[in-house]
């Protein structure tokens, strides 16, 4: 299980996260995603990573809502919640999921939850 440590709200769309998460910040690389599970029985998100201190155990994450494909109750969460956290998970990985017809193969934001995308926590 991670935690949000730190929670940094930028404007009503955005949201910056320092979530603890020792084993998933020693071999994540920023630009690597990770899978965020919302709700028990959801599918997950899939969220970039920005920074990575290994040392700390942490990940910096940024969480931009409003566009099309993006989970606004991300912006829910608060400092010293718990998440449900997989990762790193690769850009190949989600592709495999699947996509929705409108999100391009590369697209930058490929959220699972948003295009039903299957269950990064489950072996498929």
């Amino acid at each position: 299980m991670a935690r949000i440590i730190e929670l940094e709200r930028h404007n009503e769309y955005s949201t910056r996260w320092l979530v603890q998460a020792p084993e998933v910040a020693r071999k994540a690389k920023p630009g690597e995603f990770i899978a965020i599970r919302i709700a028990a029985d959801e599918d997950a998100v899939a969220l970039p990573i920005v920074f990575t201190d290994p040392d700390e155990g942490t990940l910096t994450i940024v969480i931009a809502t409003g566009g099309k494909h993006i989970e606004p109750r991300l912006l829910d969460f608060q400092q010293g919640d718990d998440l449900e956290l997989k990762g790193p998970v690769a850009i190949e990985e989600i592709e495999a999921w699947g996509r929705h017809a409108d999100v391009p193969a590369r697209s930058p934001v490929p959220f699972a939850n948003a295009c039903g995308c299957g269950d990064p926590f489950h072996d498929h």
